[in-house]
């Protein structure tokens, strides 16, 4: 049988109008031997309808129920047969040389285990790409926000540099397979008490703080449908609030919950030392801005304390794991 060296995973929810376009992007790409597990969570649109038209060479998965984009990611790359294993979301679509721009690069560094292209927007009404970052890779900074590198920037040809990132973002990573291995707690790689959101920058840290590297690879093209605008907004509060109110209360209140989990697990002592007054600062002026304007977002810090004793164990396990690795995690800013 042939070896395969990547393994795409498409992750569906109800977005069946996008595989269309996403799955050929996939299984066109040059110079690989390419496999694609598709794994439906449970849609409830037209998506089985869409998925009979797709080609036939894929790997079909009809969950029975939502397991999340943890559970579905964990199951795709347990039945993975590539050294390399990519997450896709629908609203994806790859340049033909995408993963193998990304795979020479793990070639040329041992120690490297996760990377990213340059993501640009895309807007599927329109059918075209938009000359607008989406992600270059994930950064931290001193108060401990996770941010995706560039996006909303129009400049870019400022995002032409290699460079090595704290993390990578969940719309289209590709992973080494053997560093997903090293650091899976018991049967998980992605951490399914996350269930979604933020489960990309828990991964990231993970790799991190077992000694990997991570890259930002420019020459690798692709483009997410994510909206413009969805970064961060900083111009005012009533932006602020005008950009939250867009997303649903399950949302927000599940990212604030993961928030916390993320730096539970994985903030070391000299980490809180090195950012307390920042991160006091920061934390304080979210939980104030989420008293005053959407109360029901603070029941995500509840469920978080309920999840914190499992947290704990899996906090305990990373560290008796990397008490003799070099942990590669850094801050940026930039």
């Amino acid at each position: 049988m042939k070896n395969i060296d990547l393994t795409f995973i498409v992750i569906n929810w109800n977005n069946g109008d996008l595989l269309e376009s996403c799955i050929p992007t996939l299984l066109n790409q040059k110079n690989l031997s390419i496999e694609v597990i598709l794994i439906d969570n449970n849609s409830s649109d037209n998506s089985q309808s869409v998925i009979e038209k797709l080609p036939k060479d894929l790997r079909i998965v009809y969950n029975q129920t939502n397991c999340g984009y943890s559970g579905a990611a964990n199951q795709g790359i347990k039945m993975s047969k590539g050294k390399y294993v990519s997450i896709i979301n629908p609203d994806i679509i790859l340049s033909d040389t995408y993963a193998f721009n990304i795979v020479e690069k793990f070639k040329q560094n041992s120690k490297l285990a996760a990377a990213t292209g340059k993501l640009l927007k895309y807007d599927f009404y329109k059918n075209e790409p938009i000359e607008v970052i989406d992600t270059t890779g994930i950064n931290v900074n001193c108060k401990f926000e996770m941010y995706d590198r560039g996006q909303n920037k129009t400049q870019i040809d400022l995002y032409d540099k290699e460079i090595n990132v704290f993390g990578v973002s969940g719309a289209a990573p590709v992973y080494l397979k053997e560093a997903l291995e090293d650091i899976r707690l018991d049967e998980e790689y992605f951490d399914e008490d996350f269930l979604a959101y933020k489960e990309d920058i828990d991964l990231s840290w993970r790799l991190r703080l077992y000694g990997w590297e991570i890259n930002y690879v420019p020459s690798a093209l692709g483009f997410h449908g994510r909206a413009v605008g969805s970064a961060k907004v900083k111009n005012s509060l009533s932006e602020l609030i005008k950009h939250r109110k867009s997303q649903s209360k399950f949302v927000r209140k599940l990212s604030l919950r993961n928030h916390y989990l993320v730096l539970a697990k994985n903030m070391s002592k000299q980490d809180l030392h090195k950012s307390f007054f920042p991160l006091i600062k920061q934390e304080t002026k979210r939980i104030v801005f989420c008293s005053l304007f959407e109360f029901s977002t603070l029941l995500g810090i509840f469920e978080a304390m309920k999840l914190f004793p499992k947290i704990k164990k899996k906090r305990k396990s990373i560290i008796m794991a990397t008490q003799h690795r070099k942990s590669t995690v850094f801050f940026n800013e930039s």
